[in-house]
């Protein structure tokens, strides 16, 4: 295949390895890029940096730290993440169940 095929996607070396820009996530990078982007339409560029640098420690922190999805999880732990109640999927303000 040539280099610039469109049809072309990149395999990562592990099976859940996230896709990878230079040395970042690319779940890291995109928002990073994004909000310096937003920063220099709105002519904020120092605030969005700021911006940027905290987000992608924060992040960075989490990844590295906790499992995937822990931020969703304890968002719905403390009822302000909506998700419809279900049989399989309890009211998180709910913390004792009887039988």
């Amino acid at each position: 295949m040539k280099q610039n095929d469109p049809n072309l996607y990149r395999i990562p070396h592990r099976v859940n390895a996230p896709i990878s820009v230079i040395f970042w996530n690319a779940s890291q990078i995109v928002p990073v890029i994004a909000a310096i982007g937003i920063g220099a339409v709105f002519k904020m560029m120092s605030f969005a940096i700021v911006f940027a640098v905290v987000y992608f420690l924060v992040v960075g922190h989490f990844e590295e730290r906790y499992a995937r999805g822990f931020v969703k999880h304890k968002l719905w732990w403390m009822g302000m993440f909506p998700i419809e109640n279900s049989p399989s999927v309890p009211d998180p303000m709910k913390r004792e169940f009887h039988q």
